[in-house]
Parts: C-alpha cells; structure tokens; sequence
C-alpha cells in the first residue's frame, strides 16, 4: 500500500517553511509519527513534535519529508546546526526540493553563516524567481554581511512579490527590515 502525501500542509513562520512535497509514503508505523508530528508543529509544539519525528526517522524513514520536518522543528528551537544538517540530509534525498534550500538557507543565517545562507538563498531564486521569502532571508543575510545595496535590492523584490501574492504579513515584515537598514 502506498499512497501519495500532496501539499497537505505548508506553515511559513520567521522565514522558514516548511512543504510537503509529492513523495509516495508506505503506510506503516512512521507514518503514524510523522503525522503526528505535522499536527504538533501546526500546533507550535515543537519540543513534542521533535520526539514524533526523531521516531520517524528511527523507525526506518530515508523520507526528505521527514528530515525536513525535524529540521524545522531544531529552527523553531534554536537549533539551527542540528537543523542544518537535518536540510543536508534531506537534500541528499532529494536534491531538487528549493522549499529545503530555503530553509537551511535561514538556518545558516540564524547560525551567523551568512555566505551560505546567500547562496542556498540564490539557488531558491534562480529555480522558483517569484519566491519571495528567499529574496527576503538573502536581504538579511547581506545586510549581516554590510552588503547594504544588495540587501535593499532583495528587500525590495521581496516586497513586490509578497505584495503581488497578497502576502500582507510577508510584506511588512520586509518593510521592518527595510527601515532597520535606513536607520543611522
């Protein structure tokens, strides 16, 4: 028996998103932790959602979705390494999935690799150019990096596209770092 999970959820918080992407899943006892684990980050509760998914992936799971899931749930902790290297471990997987790219490109951001974070972040735009929140974590990478003018560039294309996608958080959101960068 296997079945395909189709965009079920997709939960976009401080930059980071997380997809589920068109993989075929066999039904069996991991498939039992990892919808619970999807339950549990929709919920916010992360540190649950984390032992649902570490059972996931003990119990046999060699699914992208599942190493991405966790991941997400090491970024809403803090724990942007064990992130990172969750999103590799995904990507060898499947290597094509930008939503990944994204998220481990916030994750080196927040883990202070901002070099990385540009290029995971550039890869995301170049496959998907109207993704906003790439154009928006590489705008903050590049202005760690006091690479203002480029960071402004990003800010601003970011703010376009959210505005064009009717994404009004997303929007506002760059327009705060856009003033963040206009300060003296």
């Amino acid at each position: 028996n296997s079945r395909s999970l189709k965009n079920v959820y997709k939960i976009t918080i401080t930059g980071i998103a997380i997809a589920f992407f068109q993989l075929p899943l066999s039904c069996s006892e991991n498939d039992d932790f990892s919808a619970q684990c999807v339950n549990l980050i929709a919920k916010k509760a992360y540190q649950e959602a984390l032992q649902d998914c570490n059972q996931a992936i003990l119990l046999g799971s060699n699914s992208a979705i599942d190493y991405t899931r966790r991941g997400f749930v090491y970024s809403q902790l803090g724990k942007y390494e064990e992130a990172i290297k969750d999103y590799n471990q995904a990507l060898i997987l499947q290597p094509d999935a930008i939503i990944v790219f994204n998220n481990r490109c916030f994750a080196y951001y927040r883990a202070g690799k901002y070099q990385q974070a540009i290029e995971d972040c550039s890869q995301v735009v170049r496959a998907k150019p109207d993704f906003a929140g790439a154009y928006g974590n590489r705008g903050r990478a590049r202005a760690a990096l006091k690479d203002y003018q480029g960071a402004v560039k990003d800010y601003q294309l970011a703010a376009k596209l959210f505005l064009k996608q009717g994404n009004q958080e997303g929007y506002q959101d760059i327009l705060k770092d856009l003033k963040q960068l206009q300060k003296p």
